[in-house]
């Protein structure tokens, strides 16, 4: 649909009021994880373990970062489309078991929301929940964000969408779907 120049600070500003994590220089960590670097080894002792434990060897990317990284660059993609990200807001989890709800509920009814759904006939808000991951594309994300939106999507008038984020070897690519009944 469009590609993006991104601006780490804007990130940052973003992450600030609209991730779900509290984690500080998002901007930083994006940098990190758009280039893959490496982290190097960690410290293995000398020692042979016992049984079936094994040794950490490197670390891996954070997958709550990960998640933060795709909400950050839904809501910058939000803003760069005209939405006006001051009606978005970040749902609140549940906490119980089996019950799921949506990362993002979206108030605004304007004319650059029509670039991303296909009718002008729905009801506000539009529910949007996002995936990230520093891998492909997989099934079960698209899955599990389905079955987040199925809680919220009620009637034929009701939207939902999911943006996925995923790191290619060269950049980060945005998928987003639109979600009816």
């Amino acid at each position: 649909m469009t590609r993006l120049s991104l601006i780490p600070r804007v990130l940052e500003l973003h992450n600030v009021r609209y991730t779900e994590k509290w984690l500080r220089r998002i901007d930083e960590n994006f940098l990190e994880y758009h280039t893959s670097l490496i982290p190097p080894l960690l410290n293995v002792p000398p020692y042979r373990l016992r049984g079936n434990l094994e040794y950490l060897l490197r670390k891996h990317y954070s997958g709550d970062v990960s998640g933060m990284i795709a909400e950050d660059l839904f809501i910058y993609l939000l803003d760069r489309l005209g939405i006006n990200i001051d009606y978005v807001g970040h749902l609140r989890p549940f906490k119980k078991r089996a019950a799921f709800c949506p990362d993002f509920v979206i108030w605004d009814g304007g004319y650059a929301m029509t670039r991303l759904l296909s009718t002008s006939n729905y009801r506000l808000p539009i529910y949007a929940e996002v995936k990230g991951s520093t891998k492909k594309l997989d099934e079960q994300r698209l899955e599990k964000a389905l079955v987040q939106l199925k809680y919220v999507i009620k009637t034929d008038q009701d939207r939902g969408l999911i943006f996925i984020a995923h790191k290619n070897p060269i950049n980060y690519e945005g998928v987003i779907f639109e979600v009816v009944l």
